[in-house]
């Protein structure tokens, strides 16, 4: 929330010098006003949405802990077969993360956090990175039907593509704009439309929101560090985060359990 509030503070700047007699030495260009006011609206508009989300995020965590604060706690395992992955498969240091696709703070994490995590770790083949699915439809309608679509995608190898897509387009998941997406990702339409219809993968999201209650998280993104397990399709979580944390956060936390 912070950053932000800088980044209107910036804009609004922005937007007072190009008013200002003489600080261009000429008038400024009705477009470039226009250019900022569409900025700070959607500065605006992500902060709001944000605000929601912190509010019904609270009021939910609320009414099922009966009122009582309620942590996340780590469960003895939780199952990754079949769920999205980047990075070696050999890596000892797994880092799970669950999403919801129209969950601005997991937006936030995506463009401003992950690459940096995907740069230093898992290119280097120092984590393997899962996803799994945990959409708050109470809040978010569109983020369930938005996780089946990339996971539809996942069947033919495009999920990271579907992925970005996904979260550039957050205000935008409905079906006809999902398909457009898994066009734009490579994906059969024909066979993307079959899996979407057949709900072919509404087993492993609601395995995955399962595992998220049990561990009573209830806000997105949240992440998991575990040590895969000999069986090769579970691992054990260590430790979780919660929210879009600062990369320190991640790389700390990364660090000390790599050093273990």
């Amino acid at each position: 929330m912070p950053l932000l509030r800088s980044s209107m503070v910036v804009a609004f700047c922005l937007l007072l010098l190009s008013l200002a007699p003489g600080a261009r030495g000429q008038t400024p260009a009705a477009s470039d006003i226009d250019a900022i006011k569409k900025e700070l609206a959607a500065i605006r508009a992500q902060q709001e949405a944000m605000q929601r989300d912190i509010t019904a995020i609270k009021n939910l965590l609320m009414s099922q802990a009966g009122g009582g604060k309620l942590g996340p706690q780590a469960p003895s395992s939780i199952n990754i077969a079949g769920r999205p992955s980047k990075g070696s498969e050999q890596a000892s240091l797994i880092m799970v993360e669950f999403t919801d696709f129209q969950c601005p703070y997991c937006g936030s994490y995506v463009s401003t956090i992950f690459p940096s995590i995907e740069r230093d770790y898992i290119n280097s083949g120092k984590i393997r990175y899962i996803v799994k699915n945990l959409p708050l439809q109470q809040i978010h309608p569109n983020a369930y039907q938005a996780a089946v679509a990339a996971m539809c995608a996942a069947d033919e190898g495009r999920f990271w593509q579907m992925h970005d897509r996904l979260f550039a387009n957050q205000r935008q998941l409905g079906a006809d704009q999902l398909e457009k997406y898994a066009d734009q990702a490579g994906v059969d339409r024909r066979k993307f439309k079959s899996c979407v219809a057949g709900h072919t993968h509404d087993a492993i999201i609601r395995e995955d929101m399962d595992e998220a209650t049990q561990s009573r998280i209830g806000g997105t993104p949240a992440f998991m560090l575990a040590t895969a397990n000999a069986d090769g399709t579970t691992v054990t979580p260590g430790r979780i985060i919660i929210g879009a944390q600062p990369y320190s956060t991640f790389k700390s936390a990364i660090d000390v359990l790599l050093a273990k």
